[in-house]
């Protein structure tokens, strides 16, 4: 729960901190224009057109396209149409991903696992529908109190002529800002090995499991934070739980005579947070479209490993002494755990589009490593030999860009 918390704490700041910082204004945003000579116009700005002896500002109104010298503009007020909806969208994705999350999952799973009955049910339906709802709100309810209008004045000291004039040929400019700070959660389905291998138990020995089981899917595999060094390149730290879904199942068998009865539970907790130092490339980004972002990266540090093996076996055996039954139980426990921290990589790759300038969506894949773990066998529960190793995920990746 206290994790589930700092993620919603952090994702919902970003909203507050995105609505102080965002003063970029696009190409295409509704602008009121006056010249000197004291004419006005409405419509939106299209384009700069460079001249001769004057720049010309072209703008597409009710009346038409029409053409305004740059030296002759007095004051442009520029109304940002994308702001409008802007926080909607993202209030709308983080309620949706913190309701999922918190209602979802439970403090006796791993982090971020949801419960199989809620990861395919009405259950995530509902919280989604809750997530956007409130989520959208809250994110209106922000956008509502924002200075949507940025003003330029051109009937002022020389010095701040060409600040004004400066920020209007910015508007129009086809470089891609370059935003500097990076943060990103990721979850999915993640492809145990672990636990695989420790429910072929139920097959081996013919026991008639059965029990609640945890969905494969994981709200929370990695929370990352990286800054730009240029277009191409970010360096950071991660936090990534390379975790498995916990397993806990029970059985119970008897003799046709039901003289002897056996009641056996196994669970098993495979936890791994790693701490790793990050590097981000993007190979392509001088030649692919603005709205896609294509990276590969990975990092090294130190994986702290939690396991958790345990089994109980309980055998009934009923007799007749006298007319009368008698039974006698037996109550046999096994228990192996781990506890220790190593070095681990990971390596991973994103696919991710710009919903927003600062907002991004995508799908990525990972594979965790660590030096293998060898569990000793431990015949009469029957459990065969198993290795502790790293595991991969595909899945999704919400970018927040700053």
């Amino acid at each position: 729960m206290k994790k589930n918390i700092f993620v919603l704490t952090a994702l919902w700041s970003f909203l507050f901190i995105h609505h102080i910082a965002l003063t970029q204004v696009r190409s295409t945003d509704r602008a009121v224009v006056f010249t000197k000579s004291g004419t006005g116009t409405s419509g939106y700005l299209l384009e700069i057109r460079i001249g001769t002896e004057d720049d010309t500002l072209v703008i597409v109104s009710t009346k038409g396209t029409e053409l305004i010298q740059v030296g002759e503009l007095s004051k442009i007020i520029i109304l940002s149409r994308e702001q409008e909806g802007n926080l909607f969208l993202a209030g709308a994705i983080v309620g949706t991903y913190i309701s999922t999350l918190m209602i979802g999952h439970t403090d006796e799973l791993p982090t971020g696992f949801l419960e199989q009955s809620y990861a395919g049910g009405a259950g995530l339906i509902l919280t989604s529908a809750l997530g956007i709802l409130v989520g959208g709100g809250v994110g209106v309810f922000v956008n509502s109190g924002s200075n949507k209008e940025l003003v330029l004045e051109f009937n002022r000291s020389a010095q701040e002529n060409k600040a004004a004039r400066e920020k209007l040929y910015g508007i129009f400019s086809n470089t891609k800002d370059i935003r500097k700070l990076h943060i990103s959660v990721q979850g999915g389905r993640v492809y145990a090995h672990v636990k695989d291998e420790f429910e072929k138990v139920a097959g081996t020995n013919n026991y008639g499991m059965y029990g609640a089981g945890v969905s494969d899917f994981t709200m929370l595999r990695k929370i990352q934070l990286t800054f730009s060094a240029d277009q191409s390149f970010e360096y950071g730290a991660a936090i990534q739980w390379s975790s498995e879904p916990k397993i806990s199942r029970s059985s119970y068998t008897s003799s046709p005579d039901y003289s002897v009865q056996t009641s056996t539970g196994y669970e098993q907790l495979f936890t791994v947070t790693g701490y790793h130092a990050i590097g981000k490339y993007k190979p392509f980004v001088a030649n692919i479209p603005d709205y896609l972002d294509i990276a590969v990266g990975g990092g090294v540090g130190i994986a702290k490993i939690v396991y958790r093996r345990g089994a109980g076996i309980t055998t009934y055996n009923s007799t007749i002494v006298n007319g009368q039954y008698k039974t006698t139980t037996t109550e046999t426990k096994y228990q192996y755990n781990v506890d220790k921290s190593m070095g681990s990589a990971v390596v991973f790759g994103e696919c991710s589009f710009y919903l927003r300038d600062y907002l991004t969506l995508g799908l990525t894949a990972d594979y965790s490593y660590f030096p293998p773990v060898t569990i000793p066998p431990e015949a009469a529960a029957g459990f065969p030999e198993q290795i502790l190793s790293g595991n991969a995920c595909f899945g999704f990746v919400l970018g927040f860009h700053l």
